[in-house]
């Protein structure tokens, strides 16, 4: 009969609570683990995000106001992980106004539950989000089978870059061309593949690209200069385009190295030049 009724409430989902008011997460925790959740009540942001990197939960119910990490920080620490960035967020608060819920759903929350809640009502919610937290890791699956076959066929480097400039994913091309591991590419910063002198003016038109609408059509392609792990530079013909990855919209940076080419420009260019000064 145990091992039965763990099967079942592995399949309810399991569910982290992140709530430090002692009463409230004892009520949370019974009315899930009655319905027959798998539950982990933690009394801090903190410890919420690092249950949640151990293990995936389901969904994660997080009071707004906690200490250590408030709500709103701990999704945002939440979606900037790979890892955890589709966990559905049901934002628990004693504020019911609209402003609360608005700034709620605007932090990332999937959802915004107002205090007293009734256990019914809790439990659809749950539900409710677990439906779409599985979904949504089905979806990412998909979309990561579908990255691997591009990413394995390419010819060029290509680059996923988060919202926040973050690189969530790199090809082996691209691994070759800047010299990083795959380890290493992981949490890089997009401005660190270029020249400290570019990185500047690179945030801003990386920040105006990902405000720009999510319908966003393939950038022409510009060269612009990079820099490779030892600080060897070189220049690069890049295109940026929308890419919906992680349950985030994020940019695909599609990279070819041209230092060969613009090599043979100049010395073309040279020829054409003494061609000219002889014909004089």
């Amino acid at each position: 009969p145990s091992a039965r009724a763990a099967v079942e409430a592995s399949q309810r989902g399991y569910v982290v609570i992140a709530e430090d008011h002692e009463e409230t997460r004892t009520y949370l925790c019974h009315v899930l683990e009655r319905a027959g959740f798998t539950v982990d009540a933690l009394a801090d942001g903190r410890a919420a995000l690092s249950s949640c990197q151990m293990r995936t939960p389901d969904v994660l119910v997080s009071d707004v106001r906690m200490p250590g990490l408030t709500g709103f920080e701990l999704i945002e620490r939440l979606r900037s992980d790979e890892r955890t960035s589709v966990i559905p967020v049901l934002l628990l608060s004693a504020h019911g106004g609209e402003e609360s819920r608005i700034d709620g759903i605007g932090a990332g929350a999937d959802d915004y539950l107002v205090k007293p809640l009734s256990s019914r009502e809790l439990i659809a919610r749950v539900d409710g989000a677990v439906r779409l937290g599985r979904l949504r890791h089905e979806t990412a699956r998909r979309e990561q089978a579908d990255l691997d076959a591009l990413f394995s066929m390419a010819p060029d480097g290509l680059v996923v870059v988060g919202p926040k400039g973050q690189i969530l994913s790199a090809n082996e091309q691209a691994r070759k061309l800047f010299a990083y591991t795959a380890e290493e590419f992981r949490g890089l910063h997009v401005e660190a593949l270029m020249p400290a002198s570019h990185r500047a003016p690179h945030v801003g038109l990386r920040e105006g690209y990902q405000r720009a609408p999510i319908v966003r059509l393939m950038n022409p392609l510009q060269e612009l200069r990079c820099v490779r792990s030892d600080g060897a530079e070189f220049v690069a013909e890049i295109a940026l385009g929308p890419l919906q990855f992680k349950n985030q919209p994020c940019t695909i940076a599609i990279v070819r190295d041209i230092t060969e080419r613009k090599k043979l420009e100049l010395e073309r260019a040279e020829a054409e030049r003494r061609f000219r000064v002889l014909s004089s």
